[in-house]
């Protein structure tokens, strides 16, 4: 059930207005790519920041931060579209702009996978050139040395990848982040990480079947579609883990702690956002203190498949808990508790064999936040995924997920994407 949060005079305008036009922003080729705004475009986007701002309640001046955590592939992080099409960039989306001091704070946090060797699932998608050279597959496999899942972790990268990881940094920095980390695992470490996972995932899962399972191998063996789901999900899952690891570990030098948490995708774009960060912040929090937040948890309001959406959340620090692992230990204790509540999944028990999925991932999270009892609201982010084709120097949307936004007109459709995900 649905438990609604008492949403604030900006989130709730994001609810109603839905996407604002914008006579700067255009469809197809013809989108607005970097350095192409005009001044008065400009001028335009950075009075729609202050005009959000105006509206807000600055009364609650309570120190929030924020991490913002991106995970996926290496091959579709589309980092200069992530806040490309935000009005006045991410310092005036956190609810800051024009201000001399802020209470509001946003750190980024990126975990992505060099997936040179294959693709998780769906076509090859080309990374935009940006004007500053590709991240080329083969140069990338030269240039990315190994990096360790360990208590030391460290990215060791020669000055070429530097350059490139600084780039990144770079963009979310000038969009008004106030740190950036970024975690590269090649492709070779990470096949081998995740075969390791996956080994201890199902080694526990077998443990601690409750009740116990004398047959767990035959279960396993022939649970519906068990193999895509463990792979493709189990990978988004490692890496979601990674990217909240950052964030964890970032704060034994912090002089604060995390207070909410935002996730989106490596293919993940904002368009015309009419809230901030800063309002979500304080809706999720009530009247109590934002560290000390109850589990809430904001989810997309499309494209649940009759459960929650799992693209992205806003989540106050207990809400992001109940879904992502703080460590390892906890990821893999999580992951077998999917396997484990797949024989009593809903999506398990659907009279057609070919539509069983007993680990689809909506409804496995759906039943923790169920679980745990944590406020779930549903809420339109004005946001949407997008993919580059064929050297194109604008984004379009994946057929599949043309109706799972808001946002729908202002990039084309993938040309023949079919169900690429």
């Amino acid at each position: 059930m649905l438990v609604p949060l008492p949403m604030g005079r900006l989130a709730l305008l994001a609810l109603l207005a839905g996407p604002r036009p914008s006579a700067g922003l255009q469809q197809g080729p013809a989108a607005a790519t970097e350095g192409s705004f005009s001044p008065a475009e400009q001028d335009r986007r950075a009075k729609a920041a202050q005009t959000l701002l105006t509206v807000d309640n600055d009364v609650d001046q309570r120190p929030r931060h924020v991490a913002w955590l991106i995970s996926g592939q290496m091959s579709r992080f589309i980092y200069k579209d992530a806040t490309r099409f935000i009005d006045g960039g991410l310092q005036a989306w956190s609810g800051c702009f024009g201000k001399a001091t802020c209470s509001m704070s946003v750190d980024v946090h990126i975990a992505l996978a060099n997936t040179h060797v294959h693709q998780f699932r769906g076509p090859r998608y080309e990374l935009p050139t940006y004007g500053d050279g590709a991240f080329v597959e083969s140069a990338i496999k030269d240039h990315y040395l190994n990096l360790l899942e360990s208590e030391s972790e460290q990215l060791v990268s020669r000055s070429e990848v530097g350059q490139k990881v600084a780039m990144m940094k770079d963009e979310f920095k000038k969009s008004g982040a106030r740190a950036v980390h970024v975690k590269i695992v090649s492709g070779e470490q990470f096949d081998a990480n995740i075969k390791r996972v996956r080994e201890l995932i199902l080694k526990r899962a077998k443990r601690t079947m409750d009740p116990p399972m004398s047959n767990f191998d035959d279960f396993w063996s022939n649970l519906p579609r068990h193999e895509k789901r463990f792979e493709q999900n189990g990978n988004m899952m490692y890496l979601r883990h990674l990217s909240y690891r950052s964030a964890v570990l970032a704060e034994q030098a912090l002089p604060f702690k995390y207070t909410h948490v935002l996730y989106t995708r490596e293919d993940n774009v904002f368009v015309h956002p009419s809230y901030t960060l800063l309002q979500l912040a304080r809706d999720v929090d009530g009247t109590a203190e934002p560290s000390e937040s109850p589990a809430s948890v904001l989810v997309d309001s499309r494209c649940g498949w009759l459960y929650y959406s799992d693209k992205l959340y806003f989540a106050s620090r207990r809400g992001i808990d109940i879904l992502f692992a703080r460590s390892l230990d906890e990821h893999i204790t999580q992951m077998a508790k999917w396997i484990n509540l797949a024989r009593t999944s809903q999506s398990g028990s659907v009279r057609r064999a070919d539509q069983k999925d007993p680990l689809m991932t909506e409804e496995f999270f759906k039943r923790l936040l169920d679980e745990s009892h944590a406020k779930v609201t549903k809420f339109d982010f004005l946001r949407t995924e997008a993919r580059y084709r064929n050297g194109s120097d604008s984004p379009c949307i994946p057929e599949i997920y043309r109706k799972c936004t808001a946002v729908g007109e202002v990039f084309e459709t993938c040309p023949g994407d079919g169900m690429a995900r």
